[in-house]
């Protein structure tokens, strides 16, 4: 793990003239090391993974990442743009992170 401190300090230098940001900073790196966070992050992102994978969509290749980065590799034959139209007709936004959903919501939004 990183040294808290010395973090700070070197976060802390270029942004010397603007306390807001150093506060925004502080808050990011609060939420990142709160007890269960990122063991959240990695539950969600294989729980994730695995639906889309469940799907048996046979354009579907391989579906891989890590934490709530999740790839997709499609059959070379289906363009990306192709899902991306469809997505959204079928009104999916795929550039939203999931990491702000509950479970609830991962299984209304894939299942």
């Amino acid at each position: 793990m990183f040294s808290y401190s010395v973090f700070l300090r070197l976060y802390h230098l270029p942004f010397s003239e603007g306390l807001d940001c150093c506060a925004a900073g502080n808050v990011v790196i609060d939420t990142l090391t709160e007890d269960g966070f990122l063991r959240d992050v990695v539950n969600k992102g294989d729980y994730i993974r695995e639906i889309i994978k469940s799907w048996g969509f046979p354009i579907v290749k391989d579906v891989r990442g890590k934490g709530l980065m999740v790839g997709v590799q499609i059959d070379e034959s289906v363009k990306p743009f192709d899902i991306e139209v469809k997505a959204l007709e079928e009104g999916l936004c795929t550039a939203v992170s999931p990491s702000v959903f509950g479970r609830a919501r991962l299984d209304s939004t894939f299942l």
